[in-house]
């Protein structure tokens, strides 16, 4: 059961970093920015410079994703893949700690989404941690 749950856990979050990632690099920024606010609760000013960022953030989602979905089909033989991710979801929970009340102010993301993206980030986290294959001898 605990290889399923890994796998699921991997897979979804590989499927959502690549989806994000793919639609940042390939299509227009406004396209973009309403995948971004759909997918992470923010409004942000469409700019030249978002534009960038976008395209920059979104060449790390791709490469984050395809990595979880290696890891989802051989977890034992790429379990080391396993460690960024946990990594990548631990600074991302904590980051979304500090910057909570920026997220609701500033970025118009709503208490309620914040708290569920937090939870979710959490999640994942102990997720993969908790289900994470051991090496084989």
């Amino acid at each position: 059961m605990k290889p399923f749950i890994f796998k699921m856990f991997t897979g979804i979050a590989g499927a959502y970093h690549i989806i994000l990632g793919v639609i940042g690099l390939l299509l227009p920024i406004e396209v973009t920015s309403k995948a971004f606010t759909m997918a992470l609760g923010v409004n942000v000013a469409l700019t030249p410079q978002l534009e960038f960022i976008a395209k920059f953030v979104s060449v790390y989602m791709l490469a984050f994703g395809l990595m979880l979905i290696i890891l989802t089909h051989n977890p034992i033989k790429y379990r080391m893949f396993a460690y960024p991710a946990l990594v990548l979801f631990g600074i991302r929970f904590i980051s979304r700690i500090f910057f909570f009340t920026t997220l609701t102010t500033a970025f118009g993301m709503t208490l309620q989404r914040n708290l569920v993206g937090s939870i979710l980030i959490l999640i994942f986290f102990f997720g993969i941690w908790m289900t994470l294959p051991k090496k084989q001898s």
